[in-house]
């Protein structure tokens, strides 16, 4: 390993937005990466070639938590006086750049009245696509000799705290497609009022309420936000739901991190599992694909209508029974 030299790859801005939502989960992911990755996002107007393309900074930054980096303040400032620079109709506020980044409103109001103009930055090679790569080079701190940190990592599908700024909303024909096999769905307990236009559940939960601290019925749909330890927390109380007797039916979409301590139960319990097929394209608030998570995603069957899961998901991946 020691002699080897540093790996050379192309990389798009939506890998690179892949992995800095991913990052709570990637081993070696540290401050400096992450400040890295989204300061690269953000100089030439990366971030509005991502999936579909976001319209709005305000938007782009709510789908960022680098909270749990604890960012130092000079690379903090540095960050907000990007984002402060992003060419945008609709700019970041502060509060969103807050919650992005782990601080106080205060303290991003203080670093925009103290902060001068953002950094300049001056193209070179590194920012020149490679033939069919169709996207610049990523920093080279971005690799590391030999490997991609990226591919020791534990991932997570999506950044979704359940707090309506960070939430990806699920495409409605999967969700239709769960409702085809259960008949209703009378609960979501990882929602909010947006994504419930699409769920159309009976009973929903949002942040406020803490659907795994309420009581769980009926059919159930569950895409829970995949931040830790909340996704461990709604995978286990849905098991355990399961095991109660209390819930009818469950369709559940998670990232199919199959050698996760949270899906394991999960597989362990479910009467049918759909590895989907490609990797599903998340919507945001305004209803527009906002972008596709870097590993695939399954949707696993609480119930006793395994063969009508699979005659249903069928189209939509390989299906495997339970037991």
């Amino acid at each position: 390993m020691g002699d080897m030299m540093a790996e050379e790859f192309i990389e798009s801005p939506d890998t690179i937005h892949g992995r800095l939502l991913e990052s709570v989960h990637i081993t070696g992911y540290t401050m400096e990466r992450a400040c890295v990755a989204l300061e690269w996002l953000l100089i030439d107007d990366r971030w509005k070639t991502i999936g579909t393309g976001f319209e709005a900074g305000d938007e782009f930054m709510a789908t960022i938590d680098v909270a749990q980096f604890k960012i130092a303040a000079d690379k903090r400032k540095r960050l907000v006086k990007l984002v402060a620079a992003m060419e945008t109709k609709k700019p970041a506020t502060q509060r969103t750049i807050a919650t992005a980044l782990g601080v106080d409103h205060a303290t991003i109001n203080r670093d925009m009245r103290d902060g001068a103009d953002a950094p300049k930055h001056q193209k070179t090679s590194a920012d020149i696509p490679d033939i069919g790569a169709g996207a610049p080079a990523p920093p080279p701190s971005l690799s590391v000799a030999g490997e991609d940190v990226a591919k020791k990592a534990e991932e997570k599908a999506h950044v979704a705290n359940n707090s309506g700024e960070n939430e990806w909303y699920t495409p409605s024909n999967i969700i239709e497609a769960a409702r085809a096999v259960m008949g209703t769905i009378d609960l979501d307990p990882a929602s909010c009022e947006a994504a419930n236009a699409t769920v159309k559940a009976a009973e929903y939960f949002d942040s406020d309420t803490d659907g795994t601290a309420k009581e769980w019925h009926g059919n159930v749909w569950l895409n829970p936000p995949y931040a830790q330890p909340i996704i461990s927390d709604f995978a286990s109380r849905l098991v355990g739901e399961s095991q109660a007797g209390r819930i009818r039916k469950a369709c559940v979409l998670v990232n199919n991190a199959t050698e996760t301590k949270w899906m394991q139960p999960m597989l362990a319990e479910c009467s049918a599992v759909c590895f989907l097929s490609g990797r599903v394209k998340f919507l945001g608030r305004a209803g527009s694909a906002i972008g596709a998570p870097l590993q695939g995603q399954a949707v696993l069957y609480f119930g006793k209508s395994a063969d009508q899961f699979k005659s249903v998901f069928d189209s939509f991946g390989v299906v495997f029974l339970h037991g």
